[in-house]
């Protein structure tokens, strides 16, 4: 029933654009304030998903290490 419920195109694009707001909120509010100036007629939809992963995915990427090289132990002869 509760998947009946969830149907609607309506309140599952409503689940995934406050799922956006999680992953970097001040980004999507940002943007979802300004997208007529931004974009002109384009509005933003479900692609902030897809913007905040690519850019915590970058973030990430950025902020990352590489790998200590260890080198494999030693054996006694």
């Amino acid at each position: 029933m509760a998947f009946k419920a969830l149907n609607d195109p309506s309140k599952i694009g409503l689940i995934l654009k406050n799922a956006a707001y999680t992953y970097g909120p001040l980004l999507c509010w940002v943007l979802d304030k300004n997208q007529r100036a931004l974009f002109g007629d384009w509005q933003l939809g479900l692609e902030l998903l897809v913007l905040n992963g690519a850019l915590t995915f970058a973030g990430l990427w950025v902020l990352s290490r590489p790998a200590a090289r260890v080198s494999p132990p030693r054996v006694p002869m």
